[in-house]
């Protein structure tokens, strides 16, 4: 990529980020409550919710890597350049491993609601116990979630990455 499509991408990270978050914060809260009610409108609003969190995920898995190549070229001869690298690459680990999860929850779920609401079988041990897997899995991805959120703010406002201070 030349330079001006990575900086129009590395400015649209900061954008991309909050849709996802958005959607992926609530669906845990969403899977609690299908837990108790088992309501089939419930479970597509869930699966939609999980499907438009991980449609944004992609879109700032890809804006951030173009984020992360812009500022580098930016600012590679910058002090703290290796410094703020190692920082970024956490991020971006984490950010990886929410995305791999999050994944493995809608496939998870997309398996489950067919199983489930479309061909009717409902009383397998596996059917009766999936919606409390996925829960405790959408809780452990809700944290990653908020890790990388955290680390993400931290390089901004913490260290200036992404803004004038930086230079």
């Amino acid at each position: 990529m030349r330079g001006e499509e990575l900086e129009f991408l590395a400015q649209f990270h900061p954008k991309a980020v909050h849709f996802p978050v958005a959607l992926l914060t609530i669906y845990p809260f969403l899977v609690i409550i299908y837990n108790f009610y088992k309501n089939e409108a419930l479970a597509k609003g869930t699966l939609l919710i999980l499907a438009g969190g991980l449609a944004g995920i992609v879109l700032a898995l890809l804006s951030g890597n173009s984020a992360l190549r812009f500022f580098v070229d930016q600012n590679l001869n910058h002090p703290k350049i290796e410094l703020v690298k190692g920082l970024i690459e956490t991020h971006e680990n984490f950010a990886t491993a929410t995305t791999v999860l999050y994944s493995m929850i809608f496939i998870l779920n997309f398996f489950y609601f067919v199983k489930y609401f479309i061909k009717k079988e409902t009383t397998t041990n596996y059917m009766v116990a999936l919606p409390k897997i996925i829960l405790a899995l959408s809780l452990i991805a809700l944290y990653l979630l908020y890790v990388t959120g955290d680390l993400g703010g931290d390089l901004v406002f913490k260290h200036g990455v992404g803004t004038d201070i930086f230079r």
